[in-house]
């Protein structure tokens, strides 16, 4: 399960691995082997002559930090506690979901992709088309993953739907290029990718 979160908050698979393996062995197993796939997350404990393997699927790829953070810090602290602690540990983790209601984490990326585009020096309608470009494709995004599709699959939608967007308004900037540059920052730094 732990691994599944951390490539669920957009850990990369070294890090997927790496706390698979770390709670594996506080839990008891003398060794562990780990899969890492873009929808799926598999692991193989060996404890003495025995062994299981046991493989997930990861239905929605996003960055979470909060999360991720909250994962680092109990595989560096795993070793030290009993595996009834670090079941009970993971899943309160699981149980913390986002602090934020959707809406409002798509209109904070449309900001984002805004104050990014006049860190370009796009004009007023330049950081204003980029914003609007960013919410809708960030919404697109929300819809599409919430709906399971893959993350190739919404992250090239979003792109799409947010540069066609920028492309369209854009005779009303004189600072197009960075509008369109930033208008698919929310995509960044690309983990689904």
């Amino acid at each position: 399960a732990a691994g599944v979160h951390v490539q669920m908050s957009g850990g990369y698979s070294t890090r997927v691995n790496e706390t698979m393996d770390a709670i594996a062995t506080a839990m008891g197993a003398e060794r562990s082997e780990g899969s890492v796939s873009s929808s799926v997350v598999g692991l193989t404990i060996h404890a003495g002559s025995r062994s299981l393997t046991a493989f997930r699927r990861t239905p929605h790829i996003g960055v979470n930090f909060s999360e991720l953070s909250a994962l680092s810090q109990l595989t560096r602290q795993a070793p030290q506690m009993s595996p009834e602690t670090v079941a009970t540990r993971l899943s309160d983790i699981r149980a913390a979901r986002s602090k934020y209601p959707a809406a409002l984490r798509v209109v904070m990326l449309g900001v984002a992709c805004a104050a990014f585009a006049g860190l370009f020096e796009a004009d007023t309608a330049g950081v204003l088309v980029a914003g609007l470009g960013g919410l809708v494709g960030a919404a697109v995004r929300h819809v599409m993953s919430t709906r399971r599709f893959k993350p190739f699959m919404f992250c090239s939608a979003a792109a799409f739907t947010s540069t066609s967007l920028v492309l369209w308004l854009a005779p009303a900037t004189s600072t197009a290029t960075s509008a369109l540059a930033a208008c698919v920052l929310y995509l960044v730094p690309g983990v689904p990718l």
